[in-house]
C-alpha cells in the first residue's frame, strides 16, 4: 500500500473561490479597475456563463501596454488556459506552473469553474514551494523537471550547511536560503 503525504494539501483546500467575472467586450481599463480592487491578480472572461478566457495583471502589461494590442478584454485575453483539478496536490499544482510558466492555474471540476490557484495561495500553506515555483518559472519549462523533483540531502556547496532540500544550479548543490540569496543578489 503506497502511503500519502498527508502535509500535502490538496488544490481544493488552498484555491480561492472568490472570483472576479469579466465580459468580453469590456475595456481594458475597467479589466484593469477590477484587478486593483481585487486580491486576486486574474479576471475571468465570461459571456452568458461559458467562460471565455481569463485576463491577468501580466496580460496588461504584456499585451495592452506593451504591446498595444486592443482596448477590449476579447483582444487580450488567454482563452487557452492551463486548467487543473480539485483533487490534485498543490506540489503537482506547483509542478505544472512550472511547466507552463505560469503564476495561476484554472480549477475546473468536469465542466464548471471552481476556483483558481495562485504562486501566493501555495506559499500561504506550503512556502518551501514557493522559491521552486518562481525559480522555475524564472528559469524556463526546460527546468521544470528539475524544480521540484531533484532535491537531494548533504551539505550545500555555498553555507557548508546541512539541507534535506538540496537542489543544483549552475553546478552547485544549494539549500534553498542560497538559492534565494543567489536570486536576489
Amino acid at each position: 500500500m503506497i502511503e500519502e503525504d498527508l502535509d500535502t494539501p490538496l488544490v481544493r483546500e488552498v484555491m480561492s473561490e472568490d472570483l472576479n467575472y469579466a465580459s468580453r467586450e469590456d475595456s481594458v481599463c475597467e479589466i484593469a479597475k477590477t484587478l486593483k480592487k481585487g486580491d486576486r491578480g486574474s479576471v475571468i472572461i465570461k459571456d452568458d456563463d461559458e467562460i471565455e478566457g481569463i485576463i491577468t495583471n501580466s496580460d496588461i502589461v504584456n499585451e495592452f501596454v506593451v504591446d498595444g494590442k486592443g482596448n477590449k478584454a476579447k483582444e487580450i485575453l488567454t482563452e487557452d488556459m492551463v486548467t487543473i483539478s480539485p483533487d490534485m496536490d498543490i506540489e503537482d499544482a506547483a509542478r505544472v506552473m512550472v511547466k507552463e510558466g505560469i503564476e495561476r492555474l484554472v480549477v475546473m471540476e468536469g465542466d464548471k469553474l471552481v476556483g483558481i490557484i495562485s504562486q501566493h495561495d501555495i506559499m500561504q500553506v506550503k512556502p518551501d514551494l514557493y522559491l521552486d515555483i518562481s525559480q522555475g518559472i524564472k528559469l524556463g519549462p526546460e527546468s521544470a523537471e528539475m524544480t521540484l523533483e531533484q532535491k537531494e540531502v548533504g551539505q550545500c556547496e555555498s553555507c557548508e550547511n546541512y539541507s534535506e532540500d538540496l537542489q543544483e544550479v549552475n553546478g552547485n548543490l544549494l539549500c534553498p536560503e542560497c538559492q534565494e540569496d543567489m536570486n536576489f543578489a
